[in-house]
Order: C-alpha cells, then structure tokens, then sequence
C-alpha cells in the first residue's frame, strides 16, 4: 500500500524528488501535501498584510471639473505636454536629430518630469 515514510523521504531529501520513481497514486498524494502548505502560506501572508492596506485610502487628489482626479494623472498630463514643448524646442535648435533612440529619451523625460510634479505640488 502507501509508506508515509518514503513519500517524506522522497520529498523533503534535498527539496527534490525523482518523479519517474512514483506510483500514480504516490505523486496524487505528494502533491496534495505539497499543494496545501503554499496555500496556507498565502492566506496567511494576505491576512497578515490585509490590516496595512488602510494607509492608502487617503491618496491625493484634484478637485477639478466637478470631480476628484487623482494627483499623478494630472501630473502625468502636465508632464506630457512639458515634454512636446522640450521637443519642440529640440528641434528647433537641431539637437532632436542628435538623439540616438528618442522614444527612451522621451519617455525618462516624461517620468522625470512627472515624480518632479509630484514632489513639488503634492509633498
């Protein structure tokens, strides 16, 4: 029938296990074992983390156009066009074609400019 002792062995010696060496119904078992400890885990982290959650029910935000906007999405706005006036002007001056890759460049501007947005209208 089903030794405990050789699906422990099996499964704990090093962390591993040759699965060619079980029954079908030896691996049915060593995964219900192995299956239900991560399970445990995770709700056990989750109920743990679940009470710290509450800090972040007071996000910033904009009151504007008779709605609340949250604070980065009217930062993100304002830093999208800063970066098409900055590109425009690089082109203007003729360093927009000395770019290697511009999409990156623009991008980290864009970031850039928005946490800059945030830390000073928002901190």
């Amino acid at each position: 029938m089903y030794d405990p002792a050789g699906i422990k062995g099996l499964c704990l010696k090093g962390l591993r296990y040759n699965s060619s060496q079980l029954s079908e119904q030896d691996t049915g078992i060593v995964l219900k074992i192995i299956g239900g400890v991560p399970r445990m885990r995770a709700l056990t982290a989750s109920l743990t983390v679940l009470p710290l959650l509450g800090g972040c029910s007071l996000a910033p935000s904009v009151y504007m156009a008779g709605s609340y906007f949250p604070a980065w999405l009217v930062c993100v706005l304002l830093a999208v066009l800063l970066t098409v006036l900055i590109r425009w002007g690089l082109i203007r001056v003729g360093v927009d074609d000395a770019l290697p890759m511009r999409l990156p460049v623009y991008a980290c501007l864009t970031l850039a400019l928005t946490f800059a947005a945030l830390l000073l209208f928002f901190e």
